[in-house]
């Protein structure tokens, strides 16, 4: 074990001082320099008597930073063999299904970071037996127990290693309480152990802290969905004495007296409290001596009331503030806000309890520049009392009780760029007063700025009707328009058609059918286009095809068959297809092969067979794939799945995937999620499926 530990670090020493040689090398000889850094570093590997170098280069590796992340031009036939030979020496598991890929080759930096994370992993747990991880009757221990494996800081691994190898173990599900000992006093900057969708991984505990304190450059900690992080975790946080941005969202067990050992980070700018549902007003009010704060949230904290929000006088550095969903904060916290004289962004959406008084009251707040106030009390009258805030530039009043005479005022708001005012149920038109608007049109009258500035328009679940669309037209700088179910027609598309700068358009659930759509037409800069749910098919698609620029397209509709996809064929920018409900069978995925670009694809109209799913084989970019509810898709489709190398997330949901040929899931690499839901999934498939480190869920219910 000691000799295959001295030759991988040898190795690694290798690469790291070729990176000098880089520096100084002309590009034109990259090749050349390459292939003698794998060659010399199998005769450091070969050379057993030489001492165990200790790596030394951390300045060296932050100077030739650049060059080290340069690609290698080389083509994987010279390359590839010295990489294999490489593996030959103790890192095969690194590096060997790489090289048996046509992935590009790895740069010098990633492949010395594999390698680095093999040695931890398998240093701490042989995951081919099963050996425990603990060695015993260890001489320098007295006899007694011992964890085996190596020390990156006793080794003096240069701090960027150190940092992309803490992230890979953690991304692939593969650190536990045992390796994370590799990094005790490594000097770690930023750390990220958020938990959020990591089902099955074993759980971030207030050991792993105590570890990760032992850092002296940390600044940044983000422990999202960490529920096992308790008052003891947070204490040992206070040996570190460079603390800035702190995230504990969603960690329920974080209450009172852990908040009391946040004082100890004066130089905390950001603090991320959200849904942590144990914490109240007297741990709130101990943060006061952290005055330093920049960005503070304390949303979905139901315990909190206007007796410890008092605290926020003492931040008169913030600009950020997120209290969503405080169910017991009134107007008195919210007139107090005009206080911090420095802040830009507000979130108090969901707080039910707040009134026209005290949302009217942040006009005062004359800094603001973002505003959430969706589903509160607000009304018309709150409403023109913001128009005040000449800085605001993104407005959220979702479902409030605003109508049209409300937001008619919001002409004077010259700097608005995005305005959300979905389901706001008493909304038909936000210009109910537009005549004069149209007038001053008429009389070449120059409009209110915000008639300019408005890029941004969700309008969706109102009673919008074509009468208020149709004066859409003055908004001439609009980029983003949504109308989910709204109750507009064809009538108010051309007036629509002169929006030249639309980049997204959502009409889903809307009355427009083909005589509508086609005067679109004009609207050759869309990227985003939704016809979910609407009554258009092949009559009026045949404009899609002159839409070049689409990267996301919604035809989740019955009324899309494969005639319609024949229309998709040349879209190549497209990203992102949702074919949802649609009627597509084996020989409408025929025209998807040409849309290499796609990241994103679903297709669950029932139709489909393993000969449709060849057809996606060319689609190596596809990372998230919903192919659920089509009963004849069986283990046959996997040779065509595994294709799909940048897969992260998949959906075989109602298929008729079973048992057989489970083993495939081994070979995605990336493969974060999959669904296998009403699948025919045996026990012992069930524990090929759970053995996949790189996987974080397994639906299989």
């Amino acid at each position: 074990g000691c000799v295959f530990l001295n030759l991988s670090f040898r190795v690694i020493v290798t690469f790291l001082l070729a990176c000098l040689r880089v520096v100084v090398t002309p590009f034109s000889s990259w090749k050349k320099c390459a292939i003698s850094l794998v060659n010399d570093a199998m005769g450091v590997a070969c050379s057993r008597a030489k001492r165990r170098a200790r790596l030394r280069l951390g300045a060296a590796v932050e100077e030739a930073g650049d060059v080290i992340e340069t690609r290698s031009r080389m083509s994987s036939t010279e390359f590839y063999p010295s990489l294999s030979a490489f593996a030959v020496e103790g890192h095969g598991k690194a590096v060997r299904s790489a090289s048996s890929k046509a992935y590009e080759p790895f740069s010098l930096l990633e492949l010395a970071v594999r390698a680095l994370c093999y040695n931890i992993h398998s240093g701490y747990y042989n995951v081919e037996d099963g050996v425990s991880p603990v060695d015993t009757h260890s001489p320098d221990a007295g006899g007694g127990p011992r964890v085996r494996g190596i020390s990156l800081a006793e080794e003096g691994i240069p701090q960027e290693i150190c940092q992309q190898a803490f992230s890979y173990l953690f991304e692939r599900k593969l650190i536990n309480q045992y390796n994370i000992l590799a990094f005790e006093g490594c000097p770690l900057s930023h750390v990220t152990l958020t938990s959020d969708f990591r089902a099955g991984a074993i759980p971030v505990t207030d050991d792993w802290l105590k570890i990760l304190a032992c850092s002296s450059v940390l600044q940044y900690l983000d422990l999202s969905g960490s529920k096992h992080i308790t008052r003891r975790g947070i204490a040992y946080l206070c040996k570190v004495s460079n603390l800035v941005t702190l995230k504990l969202k969603g960690c329920t067990a974080i209450n009172d007296a852990a908040l009391s050992f946040i004082i100890h980070h004066p130089t905390l700018t950001e603090l991320d409290l959200t849904g942590c549902r144990k914490i109240g007003d007297r741990g709130v009010l101990s943060l006061a001596g952290v005055s330093e704060l920049r960005s503070l949230s304390l949303a979905f904290c139901p315990e909190l009331t206007d007796v410890g929000l008092s605290v926020l006088q003492h931040f008169i550095f913030l600009e950020n503030l997120n209290l969503e969903g405080l169910s017991k904060l009134t107007d008195v916290t919210i007139g107090r806000l005009h206080r911090l004289n420095k802040l830009k962004t507000l979130n108090i959406g969901w707080c039910t309890d707040l009134s026209d008084e005290g949302i009217g009251s942040l006009d005062q707040c004359a800094t603001l520049t973002d505003l959430n106030i969706q589903r509160t009390q607000a009304s018309d009258s709150a409403l023109i009392r913001l128009c005040d805030l000449v800085h605001l530039k993104r407005l959220s009043a979702a479902g409030c009780a605003i109508t049209n005479e409300g937001f008619s005022k919001l002409s004077s708001l010259s700097n608005l760029k995005e305005l959300n005012i979905n389901s706001c149920g008493a909304v038909t038109d936000i210009l109910s007063s537009s005549a004069d608007w149209i007038q001053m049109v008429s009389n070449c009258q120059p409009l209110p700025p915000v008639f300019s500035s408005l890029e941004s328009l969700h309008i969706s679940f109102t009673k919008f009707e074509d009468g208020g669309a149709k004066k859409l037209k003055l908004f001439h700088n609009l980029k983003h328009l949504w109308f989910d179910s709204c109750r507009i027609g064809n009538d108010s598309l051309p007036s629509l058609a002169t929006l030249t700068h639309l980049e997204t358009l959502d009409l889903s659930d809307t009355l427009v059918t083909n005589a509508g759509f086609q005067t679109l037409k004009p609207l050759n800069g869309l990227q985003t286009l939704s016809l979910f749910c609407t009554p258009v098919n092949k009559d009026a698609l045949g404009i899609i095809r002159d839409f070049k620029s689409l990267t996301s397209l919604n035809l989740d509709s019955r009324e899309i068959t494969d005639y319609e996809l024949s229309h998709v064929a040349n879209l190549v920018n497209l990203k992102e297809l949702d074919l949802f409900g649609s009627r597509i069978s084996d020989c409408g995925m025929s025209h998807l092969k040409g849309l290499i670009n796609l990241t994103s694809l679903e297709v669950c109209g029932g139709l489909l067979s393993n000969r449709g799913v060849r057809y996606i084989e060319p689609l190596i970019h596809l990372q998230f794939l919903n192919l659920s509810q089509h009963s004849r898709i069986t283990a046959d489709a996997w040779p065509s799945l595994v294709k799909l190398s940048a897969l992260t997330h998949l959906n075989l949901s109602q298929t008729g995937i079973s048992s057989d040929g489970i083993h495939h899931v081994l070979a995605f690499s990336s493969l974060r999620t999959l669904s296998l839901h009403g699948c025919s999934i045996s026990s012992s498939a069930r524990a090929i499926l759970q053995s996949c480190p790189q996987l974080m869920s397994v639906g299989l219910s």
